[in-house]
This record gives structure tokens, sequence and C-alpha cells, in this order.
């Protein structure tokens, strides 16, 4: 929690790691919680389950930050979306449920081997032709993404992302539809961490001040990124969250 008799200190701290999560949330099409919670554990002394509240609460404003930045560019696939987060959100539901019967610790150095092997592809390969998905294959999607994302509390555009460009979305309409899911996963987990009484309020407000501009400036740098060089980037990216998922497990 926050202490007074340090404020000034914290709240110059929040609003630049704010600004740094908003950045990297909107340019990577991810919700920003991977970034934040770590944050405010180790350098702010957060209790993790505050941490992961008070986080929940501001990526949901991030992602309708990012959300309707990407759409003044045209990038946002609001059926795709749609469909997707019809998915997602029961999903997330069972995946929360699932986790007492599954050891998170396998889960997670599962995820990780899958974010390595997507990464190192997606590094690999030029750009593709752009393809449409159909309805039922992208409730499917959701699905998964949402049952994975729960089971393992993390955001689920580090999954929709990578799995949308697999199946020919293009890098700009992928990271910008994900935003628009994460606006709707990322609210149901606010508001359950709301009631479970999860969240710092006051750190909260601070965070979402920093970004909301940090999306707006994430996003516009996504659009000015030729697709080939995104495309490179996500898979770096993807490779970088994976080694710290395996070094958080190892240590």
């Amino acid at each position: 929690m926050l202490r007074f008799d340090v404020l000034p200190a914290y709240i110059i701290g929040m609003f630049v790691l704010a600004l740094f999560a908003g950045t990297m949330a909107a340019f990577f099409g991810i919700g920003g919680g991977s970034i934040v919670v770590p944050a405010l554990v180790i350098l702010f002394m957060f209790d993790p389950k505050i941490a992961v509240g008070t986080s929940a609460v501001c990526v949901a404003f991030t992602a309708i930050s990012s959300s309707i930045s990407h759409h003044r560019f045209g990038k946002v696939d609001w059926g795709l979306g749609t469909e997707i987060t019809m998915g997602a959100v029961p999903g997330a539901f069972i995946g929360a449920a699932l986790t007492a019967f599954m050891p998170s610790e396998i889960l997670l150095i599962l995820l990780a081997m899958m974010l390595i092997l997507s990464g190192i592809k997606l590094i690999g390969s030029g750009d593709s032709k752009e393809r449409d998905i159909h309805r039922k294959l992208a409730f499917f999607i959701g699905l998964s993404e949402g049952i994975i994302a729960g089971m393992l509390g993390i955001g689920g555009g580090i999954i929709l992302v990578p799995a949308l460009l697999f199946l020919g979305v293009s890098p700009h309409r992928a990271v910008a539809t994900s935003s628009l899911v994460i606006v709707f996963t990322a609210t149901a987990s606010a508001l359950t961490h709301t009631y479970l009484a999860h969240v710092d309020f006051l750190a909260a407000g601070i965070i979402i001040l920093g970004v909301i501009p940090g999306a707006r400036f994430g996003a516009a740098m996504a659009h000015r990124t030729k697709a080939e060089h995104l495309r490179a980037l996500l898979g770096i990216f993807l490779i970088v969250m994976a080694v710290r998922i395996l070094f958080d497990i190892l240590s």
C-alpha cells in the first residue's frame, strides 16, 4: 500500500511506470499487467493480491485507451473482436475454476515454451497474405485464450496476438483487435477484484493517469511501424516474456 510520508516519490515512480506500461500495452496489443504487477510487488512492496487487483483495473483503462487509438487508425476488427470476446469472457471464468485441479507451474512452463516457439517463428517469418477467420474459429480462439489466461492469471493478449498472426491476421489488425478483446476481459477481472477488495484505488488512479496517454502514444507508434518490423518486434517481445516467466519459476 502507499506510504504517505513518501507519497511524492510514489506518484512520480508510478506515473513513469504507467507511461511505459501503457506504451508497451498498446504497441504489442497486451494488457500491460505483465509489466505493472511485478513492478508493484518488487518496487513498491505491494501484496501480490493487491498488485494483481490494482493492475486489473488499470489494464481495463489501458485497453479502452488503446482500442480508441487503434480504431482511429481503422485497424480494429469489431466483428472478429466481438466473436473472440464471446468465447474469452466465459473461458476466463472456466480457467479460474480449473486452477484448483492443475499446478500453475506446469502451465507456466508450457506457456513459456509456446511463447519461445511463437517468437522464433514470428522473427523468422515474413509478411503473409491476410486471411479472414471463420466466426466459429474466432469463438474457439477466444474460449481457449480465456481458459489459459484464467488458469494462469495473465492478460490474454500475449496468447491472442500470436494466435491471430499465425491464422493470417495482419500484425496491425491483430494488435488492435486484441486491445478490444482485453477491454471486456480486463473489465470482468477488475470487477471481480474490486468485489474481493484487492484494489488500491489511490495507486490505480495514479497509474490510470499515466497509462492513458502512454497507450495513445504506443498505438501511434505501432501504426507507424512497418508490418514486418512489428512482427519481428512481437517475436522478440514474446521470447523476453517467456524468459521472464521461466526466471520467475526458478527463483
